[in-house]
């Protein structure tokens, strides 16, 4: 069965962190321009965190409003801003902000942090775990970190390496998370930015530049190649009654042109692995 791919929204710069409360209605950040969004189906967006810039991830909190990345991690409900972990909080004088971002089992927050060196290029950063506000350790730091994702059944963790084009593969055995394996996405035109896990342990993932989004299975095998009217997908996550539909998040394909971000409908058939809510 051929995909439908259906335009839903549009006339953002750069949409990231896409995520679906139970009511079904999808919350995405602009990464450029600011603010985070809700797309309510049938509904349209409105905009309900305006003075929030540089999110590249989001996820629900279990009390209750969202926790999102930028130049720090926040827990935001009811138009207040609780700070889980901020850059002064980090070692190294180089960290310049978080990026995705997903809870765990257990509802602590793995987060990606970026850092640049002295001309702003993008060097290796690190994947870090939240216990508790300003409460956190470093489980790898050699990674230029992005979408994060676990199985269905916890064991397995999969964040995206954007630069070396390829997708971490983390063991998880209670509070032990260590990197065992990597797939390669060189196979897949773009770079590989924000992912999800379905219900079989694959992952779907949203290419950069690449202008598609791809299924890879377990030992990697890219198992479907859906190609995007756009050249920026940045995200994406599942949705719908049955969670068998994806929504896919992009970006404006370059400064000042005049297609934007936009947000997609893609019916691919598999169902989404559960989302942990955050609890710290």
């Amino acid at each position: 069965m051929a995909e439908v791919v259906r335009l839903v929204a549009s006339g953002f710069e750069a949409l990231e962190g896409p995520v679906v409360d139970e009511a079904g209605d999808l919350y995405v950040a602009d990464l450029r321009a600011g603010g985070i969004h809700r797309y309510r189906p049938g509904s349209g967006s409105d905009l309900v965190v305006g003075e929030r810039t540089g999110v590249g991830g989001m996820a629900l909190h279990a009390e209750g409003g969202l926790v999102a990345s930028g130049a720090s991690l926040v827990h935001l409900r009811n138009g207040t801003a609780r700070s889980l972990l901020d850059l002064a909080d980090l070692r190294g004088p180089d960290a310049a902000g978080f990026n995705d971002l997903a809870a765990d089992p257990q509802g602590r927050v793995l987060a990606g942090v970026l850092r640049r060196d002295g001309e702003g290029a993008p060097m290796p950063g690190s994947l870090v775990r939240v216990s508790g506000p300003h409460d956190y350790e470093v489980l790898h730091d050699d990674i230029h970190p992005n979408g994060i994702a676990f199985t269905p059944d916890g064991e397995r963790l999969y964040v995206a390496d954007t630069f070396r084009r390829r997708i971490l593969l983390f063991s998880s055995a209670g509070d032990d998370l260590r990197p065992v394996d990597a797939i390669s996405t060189g196979g897949v035109p773009g770079l590989p930015d924000g992912l999800a896990a379905d219900i079989d342990g694959g992952i779907w993932v949203a290419f950069y530049r690449g202008g598609c989004i791809a299924r890879f299975d377990r030992d990697g095998t890219v198992r479907s190649v859906i190609e995007m009217p756009c050249p920026k997908p940045l995200s994406l996550c599942f949705a719908g009654p049955e969670s068998t539909e994806l929504y896919v998040v992009s970006g404006r394909s370059e400064a000042g042109a005049t297609d934007t971000g936009s947000i997609y409908l893609v019916e691919v058939g598999g169902r989404g692995a559960p989302v942990h809510a955050v609890s710290v």
